[in-house]
């Protein structure tokens, strides 16, 4: 550093006369006064409107409803296809009467 003649003042830095410009320190947070933030995503008013509870009530409805109608199709071709597809009875009065044949088959 260069030596400093008498007559110059400190040189002080650029925080220093910050604190100095606004009288005294100030802790926490700070904000500037007059400083107006945007929106960081741009302007809300692109946003679509938030659907009322009755239209999306209609909705699930609808999609509820065409679902009901998929799954009705679906069991009818499958019926058609095996028409003992849903005979669970049956099945399992089969079972039961193959594990009685393997039983008296092993004891006589």
């Amino acid at each position: 550093p260069r030596p400093r003649a008498k007559s110059e003042a400190p040189t002080m830095s650029m925080w220093t006369k910050k604190a100095a410009g606004l009288g005294q320190k100030r802790y926490g947070l700070v904000k500037k006064q007059g400083s107006a933030l945007g929106n960081a995503f741009g302007s809300l008013d692109d946003e679509p409107a938030p659907a009322s509870r009755e239209s999306v009530a209609a909705d699930m409805r609808k999609l509820g409803s065409a679902q009901r109608q998929r799954a009705a199709a679906q069991a009818a071709a499958a019926a058609e296809v095996d028409p003992s597809i849903y005979d669970y009875d049956g099945v399992y009065d089969q079972m039961k009467e193959d594990e009685r044949a393997k039983i008296t088959a092993r004891s006589g």
